[in-house]
């Protein structure tokens, strides 16, 4: 709940409409009944929502704030919550003496009307030229915590039991969570939070063309362990964009600068089986054009970054200097916006012993990428590798994700300055190490912020 919002004894103003949505959360159902409760309402109309779920006093105000309606007062008692919405900005009308918390409006009689229909339009303006990303700007990676019932939804909509229409609803309000947090941290270039993925490829890569998704294929994965993974049975090809509605959203939710990641040719190879080209270089480049065409769809629908995931170059740098450059070039071709490609050792909740330096890295310098990510904080890594490729924007990883401790903006700074000795400020970006999926919403949002205050710190210093 917004800190300058206190719970009230009672509302000052009767709503218009009630509605009990008992223990839902704002995933689950919650923001479908506000949304069908306030739509039909005039501007300043005001919709009370009664709960018992505690997440709602986070997110709902979070959601009035990214679709202009406005949080007029809300009451506690015990478990049950009230909360007093308006539609739009919030004119005060004449106070009401006898309108109590939740215990009394359970009196106020239901008023359910039909949902008035949310559209995105189905294409947006071809955007400007590619523009210049600061120096010492602050962003995320990707990647940023769902909410248990956004989880709930992927799995539902995978298994069908969930439709599209309402799958993307709730996907879209869990983006404008997304994106809310990050405004709150301060940062420069806002992603979706990758909030519509079951995983950071996968979406995409079962989106393709010459894949068995049913009978699934395994691999080795960097514990040695074998996993599951798209097999495929066929030329792999794009059948129609997968991201791009994302992207319009993102970019109709925001005026910041806005970044779109997609999983790289390299790394969609090595996740699959391949039953039909036996040969993976072969399969990458095809890979690659088909990232190639969804690249150039995302910028047309108001991308200013894409990144491209290249994680598992990291973990074969011997195939990555066979074909790992070659295939990302291709999926670059032609293509006329600022590229990063970001390159990790894993998800620290999933890998926690850390390599000291990368065995592919400076191989990037033969890219054409714009900007080169690395996880630079939670191992420590060597910054001399830097010097090895003078051409590039180094996205630095400065926030550590393997524990749940949050630094301080201090640590960060230090952090950053370490890069100056390889690197000048003009070729620096601040990021955290990798995506912040794993961690607890509250210490994901401290981190970042504390990212964004040791960023300030580095920049005053500079006078910048």
């Amino acid at each position: 709940m917004e800190k300058d919002l206190a719970p009230v004894g009672r509302h000052a103003y009767a709503p218009d409409v009630s509605f009990d949505g008992g223990n839902m959360d704002c995933g689950n159902g919650l923001l479908l009944l506000i949304r069908r409760h306030i739509d039909p309402l005039p501007p300043g109309g005001l919709l009370e929502i009664r709960s018992t779920e505690a997440s709602v006093e986070e997110d709902l105000p979070a959601w009035c704030r990214l679709t202009s309606n406005e949080m007029v007062s809300w009451t506690r008692n015990g478990e049950q919550r009230s909360y007093l919405v308006s539609k739009g900005k919030f004119t005060p009308r004449a106070a009401t003496s006898g309108v109590t918390a939740a215990a009394d409006a359970a009196a106020q009689p239901f008023a359910f009307q039909p949902a008035v229909a949310i559209t995105i339009p189905a294409s947006l303006p071809a955007p400007a030229p590619a523009p210049t990303i600061a120096p010492l700007s602050v962003m995320g990676i990707g990647s940023w915590p769902r909410p248990r019932w956004m989880v709930q939804a992927i799995h539902d909509h995978m298994e069908g039991r969930l439709a599209e229409a309402d799958y993307q609803s709730t996907a879209d309000d869990a983006v404008r969570l997304a994106v809310d947090a990050q405004l709150r941290a301060g940062v420069d270039v806002v992603t979706d939070g990758e909030q519509r993925r079951e995983s950071y490829s996968s979406r995409f890569a079962n989106a393709l063309a010459g894949v068995d998704t049913i009978n699934h294929g395994t691999t080795i994965n960097r514990m040695g362990k074998p996993i599951p993974v798209p097999r495929v049975t066929g030329k792999i090809s794009r059948k129609r964009p997968v991201e791009v509605r994302d992207m319009e959203f993102l970019r109709a939710s925001t005026k910041h600068l806005v970044k779109m990641t997609l999983p790289g040719p390299f790394t969609m190879a090595k996740q699959a089986q391949d039953d039909f080209y036996k040969d993976e270089a072969a399969m990458a480049m095809d890979y690659a054009d088909a990232v190639n065409a969804e690249i150039k769809d995302l910028f047309k629908a108001g991308a200013d970054i894409v990144q491209i995931d290249e994680p598992w170059m990291a973990q074969h740098p011997d195939k990555a200097r066979e074909y790992g450059v070659t295939a990302l070039n291709r999926a670059l071709d032609g293509v006329g916006g600022t590229i990063a490609v970001h390159l990790c050792f894993g998800y620290a909740a999933v890998v926690k012993d850390k390599a000291r330096e990368y065995g592919f890295l400076a191989e990037l310098e033969g890219s054409k990428a714009n900007q080169i990510s690395i996880q630079a904080a939670q191992p420590d890594l060597d910054l001399k590798v830097l010097r090895e490729m003078p051409s590039k924007t180094i996205i630095l990883g400065v926030i550590s994700l393997g524990d749940l401790s949050i630094e301080t903006p201090e640590i960060v700074a230090s952090r950053i300055r370490k890069a100056f000795d390889h690197v000048p400020p003009e070729r620096v970006v601040i990021a955290p190490d990798c995506g912040m999926k794993y961690l607890p919403r509250d210490v994901a949002l401290g981190k970042l912020k504390a990212m964004v205050e040791g960023t300030k710190i580095v920049r005053k210093e500079l006078g910048r």
